[in-house]
């Protein structure tokens, strides 16, 4: 068995190298880290555990899929906030908790515009994971009805009310623009940008916003 080493520590989080790989080892509220890198660059590795640390640190990484939260008590709490936002915006309100679980059971729990897999945990402090499924108005001229909504990660929809789906069209395709570029033109290890599949997801979801 080849010897781990420990390169490099941030705070509770440390780099290892094995294999002329490198991973983040740690402790995280009494739960033990370890993760992957996918580089063998160490700048990389060490960028990779900054970001991670930052990640812990925000309090976003606790498991979406908590055994002990229902998804019906999530569509409950994102219809509740829905329904106080259409009331204060005198904005017609026509929806049900039971049409929130069906439209995320229809995107098998994922954000109905990114794919990306919705979050269940509430912010203990209040505050709400941009992962967290959010209710978005395809027609914005339109109310909360059952045909002019879908469920979206939080993140997208504060995007699209705050710019509108163009803008966010706009940096996805330029996401997967700069990432292509960045991977030739730097030599960037693989590991550290979108797979094909990834990248062939967001292409379809760019299309699907420019229609």
């Amino acid at each position: 068995m080849t010897e781990k080493r420990k390169i490099f520590r941030e705070g509770e989080f440390y780099l290892v190298k094995r294999n002329n790989r490198y991973a983040v080892h740690g402790m995280w509220g009494g739960k033990r880290i370890r993760r992957s890198c996918k580089t063998h660059h160490l700048d990389w590795a060490q960028r990779f555990l900054f970001s991670l640390k930052r990640e812990y640190d925000s309090s976003f990484r606790d498991e979406y899929n908590d055994p002990n939260t229902d998804w019906k008590v999530v569509a409950e709490f994102a219809w509740k906030r829905s329904m106080h936002s259409a009331g204060k915006r005198l904005i017609p309100f026509d929806i049900t908790p039971a049409d929130i679980l069906h439209l995320m059971k229809e995107t098998d729990f994922r954000c109905a515009v990114s794919g990306i897999p919705l979050a269940k945990r509430v912010m203990p402090d209040g505050s709400r994971d941009p992962w967290a499924p959010s209710i978005d108005r395809i027609q914005s001229c339109h109310g909360y009805t059952f045909d002019n909504i879908r469920v979206v990660c939080l993140a997208a929809n504060y995007a699209m009310n705050q710019w509108g789906a163009d803008v966010l069209l706009r940096l996805a395709r330029g996401v997967i623009r700069s990432s292509t570029l960045v991977s030739q033109d730097e030599k960037i290890d693989p590991g550290l940008t979108p797979n094909k599949a990834e990248t062939a997801q967001v292409i379809d979801i760019t299309k699907k916003l420019a229609k």
